[in-house]
């Protein structure tokens, strides 16, 4: 990313971060050990001179990822709004479940945009409590197209690829996040790296 725009990794582990629940590996038993955390996979991005911001995916930690986020970027605590976008690849419970903190019980968003296909857009649509998140205002479902881009906020461009992963509920997208000078690829969930040349060239094409 260029000078004015900036972006930081708030999480790389898997929906239920590290300690798993329930996982009696090795590395989990040894984080339990250690009081060591990974958060799930997030990324911030921001802009350095308007003080924008984009979390792309709401995870369960959304509360800690926007306090590092708003760390990071020198954003002051008592500013109204959260985020200025939230961007989300599917419905897997890594990677919205932390919509819940934008209603009233906690945050009490208006109208946060949230970026997201036509499909995701109907399964929170048709389920509580997400369904009354966007009834009561609290988001503002954003629907993207895939293979087209879009500008959650100034000098951001994100294209969204299909990917292919377990869809039960949503399809999976990849995002390509391009600032001004560079592009970065992030694509959190995919069963394999498929071998599609045409989708991986989609993917790879123009990344930094």
């Amino acid at each position: 990313m260029s000078s004015a725009i900036r972006m930081a990794v708030l999480g790389r582990a898997q929906d239920g971060g590290m300690p798993h629940i329930g996982c009696n590996r090795r590395c989990c038993k040894q984080a339990r050990l250690e009081n060591h955390v990974e958060l799930p996979a997030c990324l911030g991005i921001w802009n350095c001179t308007t003080g924008a911001r984009i979390l792309i995916e709401a995870t369960p930690a959304i509360t800690t990822q926007v306090a590092l986020l708003n760390g990071i970027a020198n954003i002051p605590s008592d500013q109204s709004n959260i985020v200025d976008a939230i961007c989300i690849t599917h419905a897997h419970l890594g990677h919205y479940t932390g919509l819940m903190y934008l209603g009233r019980e906690a945050s009490g968003s208006s109208e946060l945009p949230v970026h997201v296909t036509k499909s995701m857009a109907e399964f929170l649509k048709a389920n509580a409590p997400w369904s009354q998140l966007i009834e009561e205002s609290f988001i503002n479902l954003k629907i993207i197209r895939t293979q087209k881009s879009f500008n959650p906020i100034d000098q951001v461009d994100i294209e969204a690829i299909v990917v292919p992963h377990r869809d039960e509920s949503s399809d999976t997208v990849a995002f390509k996040v391009s600032g001004p000078d560079r592009t970065c690829l992030f694509c959190p969930d995919i069963d394999s790296w498929p071998s599609d040349k045409a989708l991986m060239n989609q993917l790879f094409d123009d990344v930094d």
